[in-house]
């Protein structure tokens, strides 16, 4: 017994040193990627002061300025977990968000009608701003590639709900009853079969199952910081949604 307890000490011990080197290669990796952004964002800049309104090409500069902003921001966000420093939350503005984000990807997937339902004077909530964009990304880009190459709708619909009892959600966690903000992506592609459903949100999902699951197990680790949640469900006819629940308090502010 005492040998079996040494030997789980001893591989704890080994797991606690990899994940320290692992944490201190990822930090380099991530100031490396950020300095690449940093040379990417100023030549971009200094080009579009350069270049007139009406210039050919200006609006390719412009995306390519805008999606090295939304980069730079993910980036932050993993500089801020690995180092373990506290993130800084700041007001969503859930609406603005998400039409940002479905701009930057109209050029990718121009066969996807991307239709947005977006609710009038939505609360606002605190957040970092970075993750919840992630977590926006990450289902349009799974639903995008659930219709693969073929022409599809992406519906994506936000507003607020009162939850009176509390709700289960993906990863064992719950919701606790109260006021909800709620993001949901729905799509009209295939579907997911319905045995597959209870592990969507598995690590390396995707590495089985093509089309689905990349980033879902992260936006379960981000949402759960917030007190909020996610849940699946195969739509009657065709597709998929996704709703998102992330909580907000009486006082918060209404925008749009």
């Amino acid at each position: 017994m005492m040998q079996e307890m040494n030997t789980d000490l001893v591989d704890n011990q080994d797991r606690a040193v990899e994940l320290q080197q692992l944490g201190f290669v990822t930090s380099g990796i991530v100031h490396d990627f950020n300095n690449l952004l940093t040379t990417i964002l100023g030549e971009a800049g200094m080009a579009l002061r350069e270049m007139p309104p009406d210039c050919v090409g200006r609006d390719r500069v412009e995306r390519v300025e805008k999606t090295a902003k939304y980069a730079a921001r993910l980036v932050g966000s993993l500089m801020a977990y690995v180092s373990g420093r506290e993130t800084f939350q700041e007001t969503v503005d859930l609406n603005l968000l998400i039409t940002d984000t479905v701009s930057l990807l109209h050029t990718t997937y121009e066969r996807i009608d991307f239709q947005l339902y977006l609710a009038h004077h939505l609360p606002s909530f605190r957040a970092r701003e970075g993750h919840i964009q992630q977590v926006a990304m990450n289902l349009l880009i799974n639903a995008a590639q659930a219709i693969r190459n073929n022409q599809g709708i992406v519906r994506v619909r936000t507003g607020d709900t009162f939850l009176s009892t509390a709700q289960s959600v993906a990863g064992d966690n719950q919701l606790r009853p109260g006021r909800y903000v709620f993001l949901q992506v729905s799509d009209n592609g295939p579907g997911i079969r319905e045995e597959l459903l209870d592990h969507i949100f598995d690590p390396f999902f995707t590495a089985r199952f093509q089309g689905r699951g990349l980033g879902l197990a992260t936006v379960v680790s981000i949402l759960s910081q917030y007190g909020g949640g996610i849940v699946v469900e195969n739509l009657q006819d065709t597709g998929t949604s996704f709703t998102v629940y992330i909580p907000y308090n009486s006082q918060s502010l209404c925008v749009g």
